[in-house]
């Protein structure tokens, strides 16, 4: 179409010049790129956030583990199952992750409105969102536990108790 509109462009007058001629799809496409690159940015540093709170998680839940490394040790050494040891300090371990998750959901929609801005096609308040986050956190939260527990279980008792 291009070259049509341009020839009917000329035949009314020849001083206007038709050079730079695109489409309102390209118009539209130029108008976003701005809120593009920003929300590239933030799922990026999103990804970034989302990596280094699975670390913090992971640590903390490690040394929550390895303090009630003893407490384990006793109960082993007492006829614990390692099952049941296992299953406890898991089980501990997911009350403070939470804990903590519900203080980082109520923290979120209070500052909902502050950050509303920088979404797009989501919703500040979105439940869906809001429990995707929440269930991978306590994903999160149940492997760093686990992953501890388990080698607390697997630990001889006697050697537990006289380290300590």
């Amino acid at each position: 179409m291009v070259p049509a509109v341009r020839a009917l462009i000329r035949e009314r007058s020849a001083a206007v010049p038709v050079d730079d001629v695109r489409t309102a799809a390209d118009l539209s496409e130029d108008s976003l790129v701005g809120r593009k690159a920003t929300g590239g940015l933030v799922t990026l540093l999103a990804l970034l956030a989302l990596v280094l709170s699975a670390v913090g998680v992971y640590g903390a839940m490690a040394t929550f583990v390895r303090q009630r490394m003893r407490e384990t040790g006793i109960r082993l050494a007492l006829g614990a199952a390692p099952a049941r040891a296992l299953r406890d300090v898991v089980v501990d371990g997911l009350r403070v992750a939470a804990v903590g998750i519900g203080l980082g959901v109520v923290s979120a929609a209070l500052l909902s409105r502050t950050l509303g801005g920088l979404l797009y096609d989501v919703a500040p308040l979105d439940p869906a969102v809001y429990a995707a986050v929440g269930a991978g956190a306590l994903l999160v939260a149940a492997l760093a536990t686990a992953l501890p527990a388990r080698r607390a279980a697997a630990t001889d008792p006697a050697a537990t108790l006289r380290s300590e």
